[in-house]
């Protein structure tokens, strides 16, 4: 289930922050659904022939982003949605 993600044509990176249901937390009878909040990253294609510099400012850009999901993801973070 997406939550939010965002990329565009002048990036490198799509980063995606997503729900997901963690089933043996849940309790249908309360109407309480357990998620978990997960981030993951995925690398966009660049083609063409890329300057040096436009491959550091990749590479950085992808760092930046591999750092940020992992700590999103170290917080374990999770929410409750009551239907």
């Amino acid at each position: 289930m997406g939550w939010a993600n965002a990329s565009d044509r002048d990036t490198c990176i799509r980063i995606e922050i997503r729900k997901e249901t963690d089933y043996e937390k849940t309790d249908w009878e309360a109407r309480k659904v357990f998620r978990d909040i997960k981030a993951n990253a995925s690398i966009c294609q660049m083609g063409g022939n890329p300057t040096p510099e436009e491959l550091l400012k990749a590479a950085d850009e992808i760092a930046r982003g591999a750092k940020f999901t992992a700590e999103i993801n170290s917080m374990e973070l999770s929410c409750i949605e009551t239907f």
